[in-house]
């Protein structure tokens, strides 16, 4: 049941017109997609070349994470299937044509979550 729902989930944004969208949000989404990367290069083709995507997802390089080891409230399987640190989501955001801007930068190693803004790149970024 799990991998049906997720094949549908990543072929979603097959449906839409390339460049149809100027935002998307992804708030707690990432964490649950079986193929997050294949998921993103799908919303790079129907994002508009000026769009955004807002990402939120557990931050697994939170310093309580460490401290508490498998006691840490956010380990959740099998509900969750991907855990990111920031520099995992940069690599993977890279690779699907983004460019990834830390919104809690300045506290990243203190915050429970990951909070950033991806655009497609340019060459100004």
């Amino acid at each position: 049941m799990v991998s049906a729902f997720t094949r549908r989930r990543s072929r979603v944004f097959g449906q839409f017109e390339s460049g149809l969208f100027t935002g998307v949000i992804l708030r707690s989404f990432l964490k649950h997609e079986w193929k997050p990367g294949k998921l993103l290069g799908g919303v790079h083709r129907v994002l508009r070349d000026d769009g955004i995507i807002f990402v939120r997802v557990p931050n697994y390089a939170f310093l309580n994470r460490k401290v508490r080891g498998g006691q840490w409230c956010g380990f959740r399987y099998p509900d969750y299937v991907n855990y990111f640190t920031p520099y995992a989501l940069f690599r993977m955001a890279g690779d699907s044509g983004f460019h990834m801007d830390l919104l809690n930068a300045l506290k990243i190693t203190i915050d429970d979550n990951i909070k950033s803004v991806l655009t497609k790149r340019t060459s100004a970024n």
